[in-house]
């Protein structure tokens, strides 16, 4: 586990630590009360459509967003995970070493993030 922190820590400008899930989990509450309170205040300053509008230009809506999917995928992981054991065992294990290969494949052809650009 400490080489899987060590090699993943950065997926573009955000630091990810997949053994520390906890960690991302508050990461996600922090971003999203930062944004919740932007929101709120630009809603009150202009229309609902305008604040839903421009959420996307908010750096903590983008780290939101991007948290919550990776929140997702853990979760899709986990029930995927504990089906497949129960169908064959170290067999659950093909589809993910091809479902992260594949995504090492993808982003060495075409980098999901440029360095020194943020979502």
């Amino acid at each position: 586990m400490g080489l899987q922190n060590a090699a993943l820590t950065h997926v573009g400008p955000l630091t990810i630590r997949t053994t520390h899930v906890t960690g991302n989990l508050a990461t996600l509450a922090d971003h999203a009360a930062k944004y919740l309170i932007w929101f709120r205040e630009r809603s009150r300053t202009a229309s609902l459509r305008i604040a839903v509008a421009e959420s996307r230009e908010q750096r903590a809506f983008r780290r939101t967003v991007f948290l919550t999917a990776l929140w997702i995928w853990y979760l899709l992981g986990a029930l995927g995970g504990a089906y497949f054991f129960s169908r064959g065992r170290l067999l659950a294990l093909i589809a993910p070493i091809v479902a992260l290969l594949s995504l090492v494949v993808v982003d060495a052809v075409r980098p999901i993030f440029k360095a020194g650009k943020t979502p």
